[in-house]
């Protein structure tokens, strides 16, 4: 079994020294690194505007070489060709998987791709991406269940289920 930290990256707020905040960050996925298998980056929670995981996965690549790290990626406001060069960036640090989701609608902006994930992984797995890093997508905690058949017809490599990951990632904490 593997025991995933996941993290959310700082966010970016008007008179914080961003630097800084990332330092702190890295810093603390250190000492957290010491106590679980891989990490796992969010992007934007609840719409926040955050650093990039994608940024602050190639800080941690130099800083801890051996962890590996999967990152979300929000597709709600971004279009296919701009997936696709966020894949290629995962794939060029050493990201070994991303988790496609839709994502909280953003706290500044209003736009929506209409862009579904399972959708986005297939399209991805048609381009053969899921041979360079791992593709997942999600299960809420309230799942609708009429889009879990879509899910598995595009064939992740995984499937997270947001409740279970937070008690396992919780449970090896402690140890």
């Amino acid at each position: 079994m593997t025991i995933r930290f996941e993290a959310n990256p700082p966010k970016i707020l008007p008179n914080v020294n961003t630097e800084e905040s990332i330092k702190k960050f890295v810093n603390r996925i250190k000492i957290i690194s010491k106590k679980c298998d891989a990490i796992h980056l969010t992007e934007n929670v609840l719409g926040h505007q955050r650093v990039s995981p994608i940024t602050i996965s190639e800080i941690i690549k130099k800083e801890i070489p051996n962890i590996p790290i999967t990152v979300s990626l929000r597709i709600r406001d971004k279009n296919e060709d701009e997936i696709e060069k966020i894949v290629d960036k995962c794939i060029s640090i050493g990201i070994s998987g991303i988790l496609i989701l839709l994502g909280d609608p953003s706290q500044i902006k209003t736009s929506n791709s209409g862009l579904i994930p399972s959708q986005v992984v297939l399209n991805l797995k048609n381009k053969k991406y899921d041979s360079k890093i791992e593709l997942f997508l999600s299960i809420s905690n309230k799942p609708n269940f009429s889009k879990i058949g879509r899910k598995n017809q595009s064939k992740p490599q995984r499937i997270h289920d947001t409740s279970c990951s937070k008690y396992t990632t919780s449970s090896k904490s402690f140890r």
